[in-house]
């Protein structure tokens, strides 16, 4: 039966794939390539030289092996018995798939690119969509290959049969692209005014009209994919710690008391003491208690960032004015507003710390008024968090505030003013929100990759293979 046992494939089901042929029946032999050009199938792109079940070309056609784990990602029912032979069928519904991808075992032995091979005109019979077809008499039949069925991606199969999108072009070789999955878009991430920007997990970015109306264009086929602008209300909403005014290094460690200007921010010594009780091995107790810090000058006060090596009082967000020194978080600051009217807004964040990267959620907002004393915008708004969107041409700005970080749950946009005022807007929605600089709102939904319009309800769902196709330059199908 089978030549080779897939692992990633339960054992019932590696029967479907064996396609021993009836006794007595001929196979034509045909001459076979590998792809010298890369095929990809839903994103995954196995590399031909060590694939067991590579990719293949048959009178300059591209051919994939049906696999168990290629009919998941391609959206068909496969089957195989000695009395029906092979049938394939095309799924109503597509398969729940994630962008990760099912293990695949390596080739025995590696395969030439520049090698011919032998395979078979599949003598079987074979049944596509509950319709039987005449293999012998395909300008492209079906073929077996290392016993495995492949089928060739002509229009008649790909787009007509089974409703898949497929381009070719000679710089990314050959895709296709089989159903529609969940959070192909990830977010807004900029505007120019007529246009917004959003990024996709695996096809560049794309702009649309913010009408919501017309095609989305994809900016990797227009070769400007990166050069994303930013709109002077974005540029108004600024980083805390790489703002050119932050001056670092400016406190004093004295035992276990840490002051700025000789006005004592913290006492660390109840976190030492908790400390010992949690065993050895923290780096204060090798390099000594250690801190860091830097300092933004905010009008009549000072905001201050401070991390120290003690497990318990590893970071903390500070705001001195005159002989006020107020904690306002046990998180770093994290962006701030200057309201040009002596006020300002200061946000802090968590920090998640990931391979390579950094990703931060901003938690809470505070209102530094023109004497410099903090009000908590999270208190205000009876929020756990509140996060900052856009700054409007007016002054105003847009912030959400919700219940949790998280992107599942509903959360309510305000209009906040530098008097502390704080208007509702629209109703709470879920998603990943986007303001521009006039306060429309904008939410990516990732569960059906739908774009709405906040102030009057119009949205836009986007396909995964529309999106697959423009990013290939090709039309639609």
């Amino acid at each position: 039966m089978m030549k080779r046992m897939l692992a990633a494939v339960p054992a019932a089901a590696l029967m479907l794939l064996s396609l021993s042929l009836p006794a007595g029946a001929a196979a034509a032999k045909v001459q076979v390539t590998l792809p010298p050009f890369e095929v990809s199938l839903n994103s995954y792109a196995p590399i031909a030289q060590f694939e067991p079940y590579p990719p293949i070309v048959y009178k300059g056609v591209t051919y994939v092996p049906m696999t168990w784990n290629n009919s998941i990602r391609l959206n068909v029912a496969i089957d195989w018995s000695e009395g029906r032979g092979f049938s394939i069928q095309r799924k109503e519904q597509p398969e729940s798939q994630s962008f990760a991808q099912p293990y695949e075992p390596p080739a025995s032995e590696n395969n030439e690119l520049n090698k011919p091979y032998e395979a078979e005109v599949a003598a079987y019979r074979i049944t596509v969509n509950s319709k039987p077809i005449d293999n012998s008499s395909e300008p492209y039949p079906v073929l077996s290959f290392r016993n495995i069925t492949y089928f060739p991606l002509t229009w008649r199969f790909a787009q007509e049969e089974f409703g898949w999108a497929t381009a070719w072009s000679a710089e990314d070789g050959f895709g296709l692209v089989a159903g529609d999955r969940k959070h192909v878009i990830g977010g807004i991430y900029g505007d120019d005014g007529q246009s917004l920007f959003f990024g996709t997990n695996i096809y560049g970015t794309f702009k649309i009209d913010k009408s919501l109306r017309g095609a989305p264009e994809s900016l990797r086929a227009q070769g400007t994919e990166g050069n994303l602008p930013q709109t002077e209300n974005r540029k108004a909403v600024k980083r805390v710690e790489t703002d050119p005014a932050v001056q670092r290094n400016q406190t004093k460690l004295a035992g276990d008391t840490v002051s700025w200007n000789g006005k004592e921010l913290v006492s660390l010594q109840s976190a030492l003491e908790q400390a010992k009780t949690w065993g050895s091995g923290y780096a204060y107790e090798q390099e000594g208690v250690r801190t860091e810090d830097y300092v933004l000058p905010l009008g009549k006060s000072n905001l201050i960032s401070l991390y120290t090596n003690v497990p318990s009082a590893s970071d903390a967000t500070f705001l001195v004015s005159g002989g006020q020194v107020t904690k306002l978080d046990n998180i770093p600051p994290y962006r701030w507003v200057d309201n040009g009217d002596g006020t300002f807004w200061v946000s802090s964040a968590d920090a998640f710390h990931e391979p390579h990267h950094i990703s931060w959620s901003e938690h809470r907002l505070w209102l530094i008024d023109k004497e410099g004393a903090p009000h908590s915008i999270n208190e205000k708004l009876g929020a756990e968090v509140v996060s900052m969107l856009a700054v409007m041409g007016d002054g105003t700005l847009v912030v959400l505030a919700g219940g949790a970080l998280t992107d599942d749950v509903e959360k309510q946009v305000y209009r906040l003013k530098s008097d502390g005022s704080a208007d509702k807007w629209r109703a709470p929605a879920k998603g990943l929100f986007y303001a521009d600089g006039q306060g429309e709102v904008y939410v990516v939904s990732g569960e059906d990759n739908r774009i709405s319009k906040l102030s009057d309800g119009s949205s836009v769902a986007l396909t995964e293979k529309e999106l697959f196709l423009a990013s290939r330059k090709m039309p639609q199908q």
